[in-house]
């Protein structure tokens, strides 16, 4: 990852944006039979148990596993002023670690190419299709993406810890 281009965005400039009346829109991806893959898309499902449904006019949240180009109409649809996509990366940090980016920021090369379009471009599409103002990544660190194994521990507790403070965030929207 090339420090220049992932200036990374705190989180409490992600809260500032998240709570200020906007409809949020986040993407959680990853294959579920592949280990740390999963991360995104086990994110996305600890989301939609915990939140409370008063929000869900002003929150979206899809669990795309390794299709989040399937799911562009419901996005689509939905028109977000900020979209979210959470996903497994390979940025050579320790495992669990978490990253958050401006998708302008982001080097699709830490992605694992699991899903079959990059994340830049599908930013980009809907940038077009909605009136998107801001597009974020949060990346967590992989330790392996085996097919067949299960999450490793500290990536579970990082992702376990993120969909906890994203909870407590997005609940200051109802």
């Amino acid at each position: 990852m090339d420090p220049e281009k992932s200036k990374r965005v705190e989180p409490s400039h992600l809260l500032e944006k998240l709570c200020k009346g906007h409809r949020i829109a986040i993407i959680g991806i990853g294959n579920p039979l592949r280990g740390d893959d999963a991360a995104g898309s086990y994110i996305a499902k600890l989301l939609k148990k915990r939140l409370s449904k008063e929000i869900s006019e002003r929150l979206l949240i899809v669990d795309a596993e390794s299709a989040p180009e399937n799911f562009l109409g419901v996005i689509v649809d939905f028109n977000p002023d900020i979209i979210v996509f959470i996903d497994a990366v390979n940025a050579g940090l320790k495992p669990g670690s978490i990253v958050m980016l401006p998708i302008d920021n982001f080097d699709d090369t830490v992605t694992l190419s699991t899903h079959k379009i990059s994340l830049k471009a599908l930013g980009e599409y809907l940038k077009k299709c909605t009136r998107v103002k801001d597009i974020f990544i949060i990346g967590v660190q992989v330790a392996q993406v085996t097919m067949g194994t299960p999450m490793c521990t500290e990536v579970r507790e990082a992702c376990n810890k993120l969909s906890e403070i994203m909870e407590e965030i997005l609940e200051e929207l109802g």
